[in-house]
């Protein structure tokens, strides 16, 4: 009997708890998914730590990713078959995020420090406040350009553009969230990716804040605080010293076309992502590539854009989407216009492509032909050693002599292919053992390029 009662104790205790423990877990559910106190508080905390082991207590970028490359610096050098004398790379060092010209052996040719807090020392245009760079290594240069006399002209991520002397005196600045690309166009002005100030989106209608578009005569929902933000997308026209001349909504040009069923179909109506379309580089549209494409002109704006898998072409003069084509690419990055018309994409190629013989996903160079979608894969090739990978970012540089010069950001690397994929030089920069440091960008120049004779700095340079 006693045995018994103990049982059924024993089966009544199991059940209270298990009870007990689905009332807690549901309550745990309720109060992450209404974000009730102190869950922001306790979001930001572990937030907070995970930087803090990320960055070595705020010492170290916290871009430092693992990779499969070994040595540091110029690792590879297969002297008379590379080409080109000099390359322009992104990096970190002590005082913060540097653009640095390294000769062939890697011996550093310049630097320019590109340091947030010294440009911009009140940077009333960054809004929300909490996007403002907190320590010296919490941002990214994204998007280059470098002149003859060595003036370079950099992207800060999402924070504004600069232009430096080959001293790292500023020239000017455009205070605007700019972010991922800047090119130049023939007459010397520029074209940049910005988000729209969310501040002029807050004074908008509520129907107008992200895209005018009613669906199924639905509105869609949206909030602006200085915790959040959905990043509209505009493409900024910069006149050589600067100055903003026009700007066209990229979001609004591609939702007049196409619907967000059809953009967005695993996305509900009620939950528009943050960032729809993710722009992430601009190039000019050639005469060659106008003549592959109906209704295209040269001069139009080939853009990437990473989110919806796209490439689309905006047109100049009516700020019209007249083309997009989606796919086979995946997260795609760096669309680079060939002198035939076609366009060669870095395929970041996310985690669906596995190497040979490796447990490593692959990016790809892939070559489109727009009028007839033929698509040719130019790297990798059969050569096992002409594998890379980055999850994102990326970017590819053809070379007169056929080689192809690969950024390898998440690998900390640039990357010389010839054209059997056989890598003729690299350019490996490490954060520690096992981690490398981010390498956004990377640009070859032939001997002679640049016009500067004496590279030294100072009152008596």
């Amino acid at each position: 009997m006693q045995v018994q009662l103990d049982s059924d104790r024993l089966r009544i205790g199991v059940a209270l708890a298990l009870i007990v423990l689905f009332v807690v877990f549901l309550a745990g559910a309720v109060w992450a998914k209404l974000e009730l106190w102190p869950y922001g508080l306790i979001r930001e905390a572990k937030a907070d730590l995970h930087f803090l082991q990320e960055t070595n207590g705020g010492s170290a970028p916290q871009f430092g990713v693992a990779t499969f490359r070994s040595g540091e610096g110029v690792v590879e050098n297969s002297v008379g078959q590379t080409w080109g004398d000099s390359t322009l790379v992104t990096t970190y060092e002590d005082i913060g995020p540097v653009v640095r010209l390294i000769a062939m052996d890697g011996a550093v040719i310049n630097r320019w420090p590109v340091i947030f807090s010294d440009i911009w020392p009140d940077p009333s245009h960054v809004y929300p406040r909490s996007a403002i760079p907190q320590f010296r290594f919490g941002y990214e240069i994204h998007g280059l350009l470098i002149d003859r006399d060595a003036s370079i002209t950099a992207i800060l991520g999402g924070l504004g553009i600069v232009r430096m002397d080959r001293c790292g005196n500023v020239q000017w600045t455009v205070d605007r969230r700019a972010h991922h690309a800047i090119n130049r166009d023939v007459d010397g002005s520029y074209w940049a990716l910005s988000w729209r100030d969310v501040r002029e989106l807050q004074a908008r209608p509520e129907r107008e804040r992200l895209w005018p578009q009613q669906f199924d005569g639905k509105l869609l929902p949206l909030t602006y605080d200085d915790s959040y933000q959905h990043f509209n997308d505009l493409l900024l026209h910069i006149s050589p010293g600067g100055e903003v001349l026009e700007e066209i909504s990229v979001l609004d040009a591609v939702m007049a076309k196409h619907s967000w069923p059809e953009l967005f179909p695993s996305i509900s109506l009620d939950s528009p992502p943050r960032d729809p379309l993710h722009a992430n580089d601009v190039e000019l549209v050639t005469p060659a590539l106008a003549q592959r494409i109906e209704g295209v002109e040269a001069g139009d704006l080939l853009l990437g854009m990473r989110n919806i898998n796209g490439l689309a072409v905006i047109s100049r003069r009516t700020h019209q989407l007249v083309w997009l084509k989606r796919g086979p690419w995946v997260h795609q990055h760096d669309p680079v216009i060939l002198p035939d018309g076609r366009i060669s994409v870095y395929d970041n190629n996310a985690n669906r492509f596995v190497v040979p013989n490796r447990n490593l996903p692959g990016s790809r160079i892939l070559a489109l032909a727009p009028d007839s979608n033929a698509i040719t894969q130019v790297l990798p090739t059969p050569n096992p050693e002409s594998y890379f990978y980055s999850q994102i970012m990326g970017r590819h540089q053809y070379l007169p002599n056929g080689n192809i010069l690969v950024a390898e950001p998440l690998g900390g690397s640039a990357l010389e292919f010839n054209p059997d994929g056989r890598i003729v030089w690299r350019y490996t920069q490490l954060l520690d053992d096992g981690r490398g440091m981010v390498l956004s960008e990377a640009q070859r120049f032939p001997e002679g390029y640049f016009t500067v004779t004496d590279w030294r700095c100072g009152p008596a340079a």
